[in-house]
């Protein structure tokens, strides 16, 4: 149930999530929600996270066209909610790494995508993340302020872009693809604390044979403050980040919660009082549900009844 929920997955309180943005032709056109992080130079990351769905017919795209135009007068109450929402996240990251961090410039868009294939909805969040990444030396590492790692649903897809001038030195764990400045992850993927791990540095002239000698001595030295810290009692862990914590509870989830709550069942009427969505966003979120297989609309009188489709299966 929860993988069929995600795939509709909103950062916030929208109902629909956005990933990266646009690529050319590949497998990652194939996961409807991706999590972008772009790393810059000075080692803070913009987040972009968008959803894309098809909208097959007329009457999805009307319907879309009217949630846009009730999602512009309430946008502001949305970025409030993301915008806390992710202010809290870096916080509690600022407190694990030791790093003072900050979230700004917050933004979320609704739009409708014309393609050579279609039409789709595409729902976007984005921010910035100061201090996201650590220095090293000369380095740029990714992945502390994944303690508790990283968890990717079978339609998502993870996008980390690092800046011009650096090469990846190592990541873990290993890309299922890379590109040009990118390095990408397909779902369903669980990555263990502190991963996704990415060292970046940049490309040096210094010859071979030194090189070589220089990573002897860091293996060497490195070998020797582990085993001096394993001697250590480890630290004690607080604060940690829960990886569910990324993402706030989504309007599909909610739903779900409901009927789960009320039996599995419920009419349509009944759930637009319960969640406090307007008559057009529940018919959109419904509509998207059942045609990913979570529920099941049934026709009773003049009321739809809204049925999980585990209760369905069952009834059939």
């Amino acid at each position: 149930m929860k993988s069929h929920a995600h795939c509709l997955v909103l950062f916030a309180i929208l109902c629909v999530m956005l990933a990266s943005a646009a690529v050319t032709s590949g497998a990652i056109e194939d996961y409807p929600t991706t999590y972008k992080i772009e790393v810059r130079e000075d080692r803070s990351a913009v987040w972009i996270v968008e959803h894309r769905s098809r909208l097959d017919t007329a009457e999805e795209e009307n319907i879309f066209q009217q949630y846009i135009s009730e999602f512009e007068t309430l946008r502001d109450n949305y970025l409030e909610n993301f915008s806390n929402e992710m202010t809290s996240l870096v916080q509690r990251a600022s407190v694990i790494t030791g790093r003072s961090m900050q979230a700004k410039n917050f933004d979320v868009s609704v739009s409708i995508l014309t393609t050579a294939t279609g039409k789709f909805r595409v729902i976007k969040y984005q921010f910035e993340w100061t201090n996201f990444a650590k220095l090293e030396g000369a380095n740029i590492i990714i992945g502390d302020v994944f303690e508790a790692g990283l968890f990717l649903y079978k339609d998502d897809a993870l996008v980390v872009q690092y800046p011009s001038g650096y090469a990846v030195e190592s990541a873990s764990p290993s890309p299922d693809e890379t590109r040009e400045l990118q390095l990408i992850w397909y779902g369903q993927r669980d990555f263990g604390a502190g991963e996704p791990r990415i060292v970046l540095g940049k490309p040096s002239a210094v010859p071979l044979v030194l090189v070589a000698a220089a990573a002897a001595l860091a293996i060497a030295i490195g070998v020797a403050l582990w085993f001096k810290k394993t001697r250590k009692a480890p630290p004690k862990a607080e604060h940690k980040i829960s990886p569910g914590k990324l993402i706030p509870k989504t309007d599909v989830e909610k739903t779900v919660d409901l009927l789960n709550e009320a039996g599995g069942k419920m009419y349509q009427s009944d759930l637009v009082g319960r969640t406090g969505f307007s008559k057009a966003k529940i018919s959109l979120l419904l509509s998207s549900m059942e045609k990913e297989g979570t529920i099941k609309r049934i026709q009773t009188g003049r009321k739809n009844l809204i049925v999980l489709k585990s209760e369905s299966s069952e009834t059939e």
